[in-house]
């Protein structure tokens, strides 16, 4: 089954696939906020999730260890630097790509966010629910009740939850749409809702840095 939000991601920026302009993510760890997404409060989610990297050896196949999360308050500084020099400024090793549905975003959050993505820390993808037509407490809802298994989610205040990862689910965001699924692979997803892609990849003039609550 996949569920569409009437909604496209924030920026184009979030775009991975820039031929068929769409952003995918899979498995990734998700963040709800039913109000403004700001620097700390992004600190808070990424200083809750457990860093992953990959240690390779030429003679075996890569091993994963998993890292300590990082804590808000260094979580903050780490973003702070990465508005200041426009690059992270520490090993931020992600392993798992972003997922946030939120009801506004401020420039910085926006801002740290693009650079983590473009820097190739991880994906990331914005949903605001200010500029499309969904409500965080619904889609929320539509997904815990798709998830199977005890998953157990990441509670911050009343405003704000989440989930470390939700293994299998695919997202495939467009312009106007997004798709998620967690019985479709992305390609499947992508054959049954070609609405989402463009048959051409967006234009230097038609990219978008996005829209942010702190905008005048």
């Amino acid at each position: 089954m996949t569920d569409i939000i009437h909604a496209g991601y924030a920026s184009s920026y979030f775009i991975t696939d820039a031929m068929r302009a769409i952003a995918i993510s899979e498995s990734p760890a998700v963040l709800f906020i039913s109000d403004i997404l700001d620097l700390k409060k992004l600190a808070a989610f990424i200083g809750s999730i457990p860093l992953r990297s990959l240690k390779r050896f030429f003679w075996k196949k890569p091993v994963e260890t998993v890292i300590e999360p990082v804590k808000t308050d260094a979580a903050y500084q780490a973003l702070n630097g990465i508005l200041d020099d426009g690059r992270p400024t520490c090993d931020l090793p992600f392993h798992r790509p972003f997922l946030f549905f939120v009801k506004g975003i401020t420039r910085e959050a926006l801002t740290a966010l693009t650079i983590i993505k473009l820097r190739g820390c991880c994906n990331a993808l914005v949903l605001d629910s200010l500029f499309g037509g969904f409500r965080v407490d619904d889609v929320r809802s539509l997904i815990t009740n798709r998830i199977k298994g005890d998953i157990r989610p990441m509670t911050f205040d009343d405003s704000m939850t989440g989930y470390e990862c939700l293994e299998g689910l695919s997202v495939v965001s467009g312009i106007k749409d997004t798709a998620l699924s967690f019985s479709e692979p992305v390609e499947t997803i992508i054959k049954y809702n070609p609405h989402l892609i463009r048959s051409e990849p967006i234009s230097d003039s038609e990219a978008f840095f996005g829209h942010c609550a702190d905008d005048a």
